[in-house]
């Protein structure tokens, strides 16, 4: 075989896979990989060499593209963080000021004023956009 590709198949077991898989039979590569003992893309890789050879390229690439972004990754990242964004050079968390966390809290602790104000969406007494625009002028 060229280019070093190994073969698990002997000769007469690839012209059994040829019978199999050829008119009369007609098999699946599945039945024909499970009667051999091996899987159904040995099978086809031994019947189709080019196959092979454009199959392990495609590994050969995808290795090099895993060891690149490796190497790239600096070691201190956290893996929450997008690795585009070290990659860049750049920070893009965001940090919530503790003012604005407050305000938060007291709008999600503060009761509303009835089930009904509740339920429709209404807001709190002096959150209104109406009572807002009033306390701007």
């Amino acid at each position: 075989m060229e280019q070093g590709i190994a073969m698990s198949l002997t000769p007469d077991e690839i012209a059994l896979a040829w019978k199999w898989r050829g008119y009369p039979y007609r098999e699946s590569w599945r039945n024909i990989a499970e009667t051999l003992g091996v899987s159904d893309k040995t099978v086809m890789c031994a019947l189709f060499p080019e196959r092979a050879i454009a199959r392990n390229e495609m590994r050969k690439r995808k290795r090099r593209v895993v060891a690149a972004k490796k190497l790239a990754r600096p070691k201190s990242m956290p893996m929450e963080t997008p690795f585009t964004a070290y990659a860049m050079g750049c920070d893009h968390r965001i940090t919530v000021p503790r003012e604005v966390l407050a305000d938060r809290e007291a709008r999600i602790l503060a009761a509303p004023r009835s089930w009904t104000a509740y339920l429709q969406g209404d807001p709190l007494p002096g959150r209104s956009a109406l009572e807002q625009r009033g306390r701007h002028d």
